[in-house]
C-alpha cells in the first residue's frame, strides 16, 4: 500500500506520495494556511492532487505537516478532510515546524528554524518540540521571513532607498503603485505570500549592497529573536530549513557563528528530510 508524506507552507504544498516498493512520486500545488484561506480553498487543492495521483486507490496513509496547524481546530479540520476526501482512516496532521524539525534534525537534540514564508524556531529534543520562542505571525513577527523581508524591500521602494534598476523591476510588479499597495493590504488575503513574492529582486541583482543589508538585518532580526533565548542555543546546532536559509546561508552562517553558536544543517525543502526520517524509521 502507498503513503503519502505532505509538507504544506503558505506559498506551496509539496506531496510526496511512495508506493510499496518506495518508489517516490512527487505532486507539487499551491500552498494553504487555515488561518488566511477558507476549507473549501483546501478541497480544490484535494481535488487537483486527486487527479495527479496514479495509485489513490491503494493509498494507506497521510502524514501531513503545515503551516497554521497549531491549533486542534485546524489540524482536526484538514484531518477530516483528508480523510473524507482519499476515504481512509489513517491521517496524521501536524505543523510544518514539526516537520522541519523531524527533517533537520534526525532525530538528534537541537534547535529548528524555518525560514519560507513566514519564520519559526523551537528546541527539539529528537523526538518532541521542548520550547519555542512566540511566532506572532505576519503583522508583528515573522522576523527574517520572505514576507518580512519582502516588506522591507516595498518599504524601500516607496522611500526611494533602492537603484533605478531595482525600482523598475518592482514598479513591474506593483504598476498601481501607493494605491495598489493599500488595496492589497486592505483586502487583506494572503499578504504574507503577496510581500514574499517581491523577494524574487534578490536572485535579479544578487550584488546589490543595499538588498543584501535587509537580508542581514533580516537574519540578524531572526537569530537573536528566535535563537539566542534558547538556553542551549550554543551548546546545540543551529538547523534551518526553507529557501531564504539555503540560498543565504553562507550570510547566516556568518551571524550564527559571529554569536558564537554552531551551524547545522540547512535544507531547501523539509520534504527531502522528511523522506529520509521517514525511511529510516521503517527499516529500523
Amino acid at each position: 500500500m502507498s503513503r503519502i508524506i505532505a509538507d504544506a507552507g503558505s506559498t506551496k504544498i509539496d506531496w510526496v506520495l511512495i508506493d510499496l516498493n518506495g518508489i517516490q512520486h512527487t505532486i507539487q500545488t499551491v500552498g494553504f494556511n487555515p488561518n488566511q484561506q477558507d476549507i473549501s480553498y483546501f478541497e480544490r487543492i484535494l481535488s487537483e492532487l486527486s487527479a495527479a495521483i496514479p495509485v489513490k486507490d491503494q493509498l494507506l496513509s497521510i502524514r501531513y505537516f503545515g503551516t497554521g496547524c497549531g491549533t486542534f481546530e485546524n489540524r482536526q479540520l484538514i484531518a477530516t478532510k483528508l480523510s473524507e476526501h482519499f476515504k481512509i482512516a489513517q491521517v496524521e496532521v501536524d505543523t510544518d515546524l514539526f516537520a522541519a524539525a523531524l527533517a533537520l534534525c534526525q532525530g538528534e537534540e537541537g534547535i529548528a528554524c524555518v525560514l519560507g514564508t513566514g519564520s519559526n524556531s523551537c528546541h527539539f529534543s529528537g523526538k518532541e518540540i521542548l520550547s519555542q520562542v512566540p511566532n506572532l505571525g505576519f503583522i508583528l513577527g515573522d522576523e527574517g521571513s520572505g514576507s518580512w523581508i519582502g516588506k522591507e524591500i516595498v518599504k524601500a521602494y516607496f522611500y526611494e532607498k533602492l537603484s533605478p534598476q531595482i525600482n523598475q523591476a518592482i514598479s513591474k510588479r506593483l504598476p498601481g503603485g501607493r494605491d495598489e499597495l493599500l488595496a492589497t493590504i486592505q483586502a487583506n488575503v494572503g499578504l504574507n505570500s503577496w510581500f514574499a513574492e517581491f523577494c524574487t529582486v534578490l536572485s535579479e541583482f544578487p550584488e546589490d549592497e543595499k538588498l543584501q543589508n535587509i537580508v542581514r538585518m533580516a537574519f540578524t532580526e531572526f537569530v537573536e529573536t528566535h535563537i539566542q533565548p534558547y538556553a542551549k542555543a550554543q551548546i546545540i546546532p543551529i538547523h534551518f530549513a526553507g529557501s531564504l536559509a539555503f540560498h543565504f546561508q553562507a550570510k547566516l552562517r556568518e551571524i550564527v557563528e559571529s554569536r558564537g553558536m554552531t551551524m547545522g544543517r540547512v535544507l531547501q525543502r523539509p520534504i527531502d528530510g522528511l523522506i529520509l526520517f521517514d525511511q529510516m524509521n521503517i527499516e529500523s
